[in-house]
């Protein structure tokens, strides 16, 4: 679901910085002018807007509130 929102703004002239759990997912979007982060710590350290597309509450709590989440985690600058 992610992916094609993702090319959608980045053929409307958006910079869009991405992060999956599955490296080679991110990875695929880089063709398509996304860049590719380390942790959602480092996506929210140099974005203005977080937008989440994962399966379950177990997965929102690790990537926001985990070690190197959105709100938690190494390279988030805020």
């Amino acid at each position: 679901m992610g992916a094609p929102m993702i090319r959608h703004l980045l053929r409307a002239g958006h910079t869009v910085h991405v992060w999956n759990r599955t490296r080679a997912k991110a990875e695929a979007l880089r063709e398509a002018g996304a860049q590719v982060v380390d942790t959602p710590g480092e996506l929210a350290g140099c974005v203005e807007t977080v937008l989440l597309c994962v399966a379950d509450a177990a997965a929102v709590e690790e990537v926001v509130f985990g070690p190197a989440g959105v709100l938690g985690g190494a390279g988030n600058s805020g």
